[in-house]
C-alpha cells in the first residue's frame, strides 16, 4: 500500500505542477488582455484630447492645427481598430486559458480525493494489522499463561498424586 501512496503522491505533484503552469499561463493571458486594453484605453483618451485641441484650434481659426489634430485622431482610430481585434483575440484566448486552468483544478482537486482517501484506507490498514499484532500477542500471552497453569497443575497433581503413593 505504501508503492501505491507514493505512485499516487507523485501523481498529484503532476497534477499540481499542471495547475500551477495552467494557472502561469492564464496570469499572463490576462496580463496580455490588460496591456493591450491599457492601450486602447491611452488611445482613447488621446483622441478625446485632440478632438478638444482641434475644437480649440477652430475656435481660434488655427485651421493647421485643427488639420493635424484630425489626421492624428483618425490614426488612431484606424490603430484602434487593429487594437480591437488584438484584444478580441487576446480575450478568447484568456478565456481559453481560464477553461484550461479550471479543468486542471478541477482534476487536482480530484486527484488529491484520490490520494486523501487512499491514505485513510493506508491508515485503517494500518490500524488493523497493529490491532491484529495486539491481538495475536494478547492470545499468544493467554495461551502461554494457560499452559503454564496447567503444568503447574500437572506437576502439583503429580506431586500429591507422588505423596499419596508414598503414605
Amino acid at each position: 500500500m505504501s508503492s501505491r501512496l507514493k505512485s499516487l503522491g507523485r501523481i498529484a505533484a503532476i497534477y499540481q505542477l499542471m495547475e500551477y503552469a495552467d494557472g502561469v499561463a492564464l496570469d499572463q493571458a490576462r496580463a496580455a488582455l490588460h496591456d493591450v486594453e491599457t492601450m486602447i484605453r491611452v488611445r482613447v483618451d488621446a483622441a478625446t484630447r485632440l478632438e478638444a485641441a482641434g475644437y480649440e484650434a477652430l475656435r481660434e481659426g488655427d485651421r493647421a492645427e485643427w488639420q493635424l489634430d484630425q489626421s492624428q485622431i483618425e490614426f488612431m482610430q484606424w490603430n484602434a481598430e487593429t487594437l480591437e481585434a488584438i484584444r478580441q483575440a487576446r480575450d478568447a484566448a484568456m478565456c481559453e486559458a481560464a477553461e484550461v486552468y479550471q479543468a486542471s483544478r478541477m482534476q487536482l482537486e480530484k486527484m488529491q480525493s484520490v490520494l486523501s482517501e487512499a491514505r485513510v484506507i493506508a491508515e485503517r490498514e494500518l490500524e488493523r494489522a497493529e490491532q491484529r499484532a495486539a491481538d495475536d500477542r494478547y492470545l499468544s500471552r493467554r495461551r502461554w499463561q494457560t499452559h503454564g497453569e496447567q503444568q503447574r497443575k500437572a506437576r502439583r497433581e503429580r506431586v500429591a498424586s507422588g505423596m499419596d503413593f508414598l503414605s
